[in-house]
């Protein structure tokens, strides 16, 4: 650190960077900071410039050899053929340049999104921001779980321990304190009043003033910044290197060979130029060295599919390390938490049960029955006492409570000045854990205790009906218990408001052994569950990836849920699908073992019996996602193959979040301690999913993961083989055309042209590629079939390229026999310029054909649209070929209506060959597969 902070009061820090340690830096401090201080660089981000994508892009050394024939164009007075060349390799490498450079953008975006957020006090409100944008002067707010952004000094803390053993070596955790410490060369783990940037927040809460950034900062000294993301060695990447490698050699064998027999054979009609120059069109136009930038396309676009952004929100999933992508699209089995997972952070107040009448939150004159009812909702939250700040991790329940009482009217400023809560605390209560307030309500003291509405009740003995306390008789225990009842196995949560008079002025002292309290009403709550979750189960289901439900506690609500969600029948039994940790803890491992495939829905599980749980899964064979929500969870993240984790938000840096809504401590406090997550997790996770509060996010977001890693092995297997197949048959043809020109046929034939040649290879192959980039199948709004696996004893699967290229080049080479069928006499131009057409335009229904997993006739889902494009532009070019300058650069000559209605024939033919080629290779790979 530049300076002894740790010398210094927090007053004179503040005073030093003119800051203020209660409303924090204006935003307009903030701006002017950043661009002096610049960001806060305190991890290790992954940054490619142009001058790398223009190296990555340029090792295609067939482009070379191109260039290199351009020339030899303009010395054999070539200069037409030199400057199409010229024009359409230029095309190519911009192209390339553009696409790879947004791929690679796509990439660091992973690390973005992956970045840690830190809470910061800014014009007096809490904010969420990246910690990027942390700037000298910035009032922190930490929390456990949370990764310190830059070197702080403490203001104030309570309980609060930090992890530093990656700047310090200590391997223990570190208490602070913001006491000033004296001396000038005190050791950093000894600077107890200060925070260092990349430490871990292991325990408590703390505000500290951001003192260092970036650069400035210890980490960055001892050069210690943890690296966020790596994508440099994917395994897909090498495949596609090796594969290019070994096809580069075949083509250029095949190559080699075709040039020899071209000198044998077609020396005496064609000049020396025209031979080379078709050998080296025929390399170029494979582009084998440009595989690996065609993968980085591929997996790019994949990886953007699990990410939607609504505005500033970002939703989704955002894989963070690539390297994991065969073991993610392998998954067969996700362990997902009900919160965090399933169901939103949101909670709203449906109904209410009051005066011994259930009523509707939205009902007209709902105040004229249910007004004590509320307030005393409002007051056991605590939110206005004098001991709010044991509250760690209130329930939403509050903030609903809140909110509809506000808008029906109630202020709960004025409620909490009327009726002022003297303490707060949480007990146990009728074996729960209760919200415990005392309040001075109506000229008296009562203690209040919200919780589970059916186990309060039966802590009563009275009940209040007809403004008034009534004796609660056995009989009408059991008729508010059946009410409860009808309530829950609606999805509903009822949480019950008991009171009683009490003269002991600390809250914490009441007894939990006492019954008679009076039960007030109840306040009917509903979990909003994630939108389209019970159909991304079904579509885990076709995909035969189980989904396992955890919930912290166990309880006939889990089972409701469960069963809206389709992961257990309708009996709900623990033969049906729900293993409790009492259960559990009564088996025997191999009984276990033998029952776990029937199990979706565990409640209560321990730390070890979750670990157990995953060990079995493996064991027997299973690809583990696990998602975590919580700090202590890091070795369960670990241990699973594939480790999820949730996070208060999604963000590239470009956004903050606002914290404080209406200035409630109840809103701040449930917006800081984060349910979904944290941020210290999200450097160990390999996937990162933002909030269930979105259609994409939570459960759904994990599933989104899951197939978008499908989708990327799927469209990479679609490009090899639409290029194996492309580019076999543009060689066929010209082998053919040697061949055939030797022999007379039609003349001296030449049935492709180097431009055509090229034109089919830089631009037609090339735009197909990136169209099939931006296949997607992973639709999580409707159940769907979505399945990659192929048996691996399909002879035809192997070699469906291999024969899709035999059957597209026959087609090709005899269409001047079909058509001279018809009694139409064409010239070997007029040939030359129909197998050009014919080959670019069946270009594209191949890959049409290749990106539909189906029978292009049973099409249901939306069409590729930057396929349907590239569609579009290769029709117009082939239009503009009719125009004779144009034409006349691709050796291409008009050609007469009847010639054109044979081309569409013979496409037509194409396409019905193709689709009953598909249907002989599923009935193969049925009938091997059973």
């Amino acid at each position: 650190m530049q300076k002894r902070w740790y010398n210094l009061t927090t007053e004179q820090i503040a005073e030093q960077l003119n800051t203020d340690t209660e409303a924090g830096l204006s935003a307009k401090q903030a701006r002017k900071r950043l661009s002096v201080y610049k960001e806060n660089d305190a991890f290790i981000m992954p940054e490619n410039s142009f001058s790398s994508y223009v190296k990555a892009v340029s090792k295609d050394v067939t482009g070379y050899m191109m260039i290199a024939s351009a020339v030899m164009a303009v010395i054999f007075s070539e200069e037409v053929s030199a400057l199409v060349i010229i024009a359409l390799i230029l095309l190519n490498f911009v192209s390339a340049l553009l696409f790879y450079g947004n791929s690679a953008k796509t990439l660091h975006n992973m690390a973005k999104y992956a970045s840690p957020m830190s809470r910061v006090v800014r014009d007096s409100q809490l904010t969420l921001i990246n910690q990027r944008k942390i700037v000298p002067g910035d009032i922190i707010v930490l929390g456990a779980g949370d990764i310190v952004p830059c070197d702080c000094r403490i203001i104030s803390c309570d309980n609060f321990f930090c992890l530093e053993k990656n700047l310090t070596g200590v391997s223990s955790e570190v208490q602070k304190d913001p006491k000033l410490i004296y001396g000038l060369n005190v050791r950093v783990e000894n600077q107890k009043n200060t925070a260092f940037a990349t430490s871990l927040v292991t325990k408590g809460t703390a505000t500290a003033i951001a003192c260092e950034t970036g650069s400035n900062t210890y980490a960055n000294e001892i050069n210690a910044r943890p690296e966020i993301i790596t994508h440099d060695n994917l395994d897909i990447i090498r495949a596609m290197k090796k594969y290019s490698t070994s096809w580069g050699l075949t083509m250029l064998f095949m190559i080699l060979v075709l040039t020899g027999l071209d000198l044998i054979l077609g020396l005496k009609t064609r000049s020396l130029f025209d031979i080379f120059i078709s050998g080296l069109s025929l390399a170029v136009a494979a582009m084998t060295e440009m595989y690996a930038v065609f993968g980085y396309f591929v997996i790019a676009h994949g990886l953007n599919s699990s990410i939607r952004k609504y505005g500033k929100v970002i939703s989704g999933a955002a894989i963070k390390n690539v390297e994991l992508l065969p073991k993610i699209k392998d998954i067969t089995t996700l362990i997902v938490p009900k919160k965090g997972g399933f169901f939103a952070k949101t909670t709203a107040l449906e109904m209410l049960w009051c005066q011994d009448t259930l009523h509707r939150a939205d009902e007209r004159n709902l105040l004229r029955y249910c007004d004590r009812l509320l307030k005393l909702a409002m007051l056991s939250s605590g939110y206005n006492g004098a001991n709010r700040d044991v509250l760690k991790n209130p329930a939403n329940d509050a903030c609903a409570i809140v909110s509809a009482s506000e808008k029906l009217g109630l202020d709960r400023n004025t409620v909490g000045t009327e009726n002022p809560c003297l303490d707060y605390t949480q007990i146990e209560l009728a074996e729960q854990q209760c919200d415990l307030s005392l309040v001075a309500y109506d000229d008296d003291i009562y203690a209040l205790a919200k919780g589970d509405a059916k186990r309060l009740l039966y802590k009563c003995s009275t009940y209040f009906d007809d403004n008034q306390e009534k004796p609660l008789t056995e009989k009408e225990k059991k008729r508010i218990s059946d009410t409860i009842d009808n309530i829950t196995e609606k999805g509903y949560r009822a949480l019950g408001i008991i009171s009683r008079k009490s003269d002991i002025f600390l809250a914490g002292g009441v007894d939990s052994e006492l019954c008679d309290w009076n039960f007030e009403g109840f306040v009917i709550m509903l979990d909003v569950m994630l939108r389209g979750a019970k159909e991304t189960v079904e579509l885990c289901r076709k995909n035969n990836i189980k989904v396992m439900m955890l919930c912290d506690e166990t309880g006939e609500q889990n089972r409701v849920y469960a069963k809206r969600l389709g992961l257990i029948s309708e009996e709900g039994g623990v033969s049906d699908g729900v293993l409790t940790s009492k259960d559990m803890s009564s088996m025997s491992d191999y009984e276990f073992s033998e029952k776990l495939s029937g199990y979706a829905l565990l409640e209560g599980l321990t730390f070890l019996q979750k670990k157990l749980l995953i060990s079995h899964l493996q064991k027997k064979g299973e690809v583990v996602g696990y998602l975590a929500t919580e700090l202590d969870e890091t070795i369960l993240l670990k241990k699973a193959d594939v480790g999820f984790t949730g996070a208060l938000a999604l963000s590239d840096g470009a956004s903050s979040i606002d914290l404080c809504m209406n200035d409630s401590p109840v809103y701040i406090h449930n917006k800081t301690d984060n349910p979904a997550g944290c941020e210290a997790l999200k450097f160990i996770c390999d996937v990162l999913v933002s909030p269930p509060e979105r259609k994409f996010g939570g459960f759904n977001g994990m599933v989104s993961a899951v197939m978008a890693s499908k989708n990327i092995y799927r469209n990479i297997k679609k490009t090899i083989k639409y290029l194996i197949a492309s580019q076999l048959t543009r060689f066929l043809i010209v082998l053919y055309s040697v061949v055939a020109g030797y022999f007379g046929i039609n003349g001296t034939l030449r049935m492709l042209t180097s431009p055509q040649v090229l034109f089919s290879g830089l631009i037609c192959d090339f735009a197909v590629v990136v169209a099939i980039a931006f296949q997607r199948r992973n639709n999580i709004s409707s159940a769907c079939d979505i399945s990659v696996t192929e048996p691996s004893k399909s002879v035809l699967n192997k070699l469906s390229p291999i024969l899709l290229s035999v059957i597209w080049t026959v087609l090709i080479v005899i269409s001047p026999i079909i058509i001279s069928a018809f009694s139409i006499k064409m010239t070997s131009e007029e040939i030359t310029s129909t197998v050009f057409v014919l080959y670019i335009l069946s270009q594209i229904i191949v890959a049409w054909e290749i990106i539909i997993d189906g029978s292009a006739f049973r099409l249901k889902k939306g069409i590729n649209k930057a396929m349907a494009v590239i569609s579009l532009f290769v029709v117009l070019f082939t239009a503009a070929l009719n125009i004779p300058f144009f034409g006349a650069l691709f050796d291409y000559v008009t050609l007469n209506p009847a010639e054109w209605i044979c081309i569409a024939a013979i496409l037509t033919l194409l396409f019905a060959l193709i689709e009953l080629f598909k249907q002989i290779r599923r009935a193969v790979t049925v009938r091997l597969g059973k």
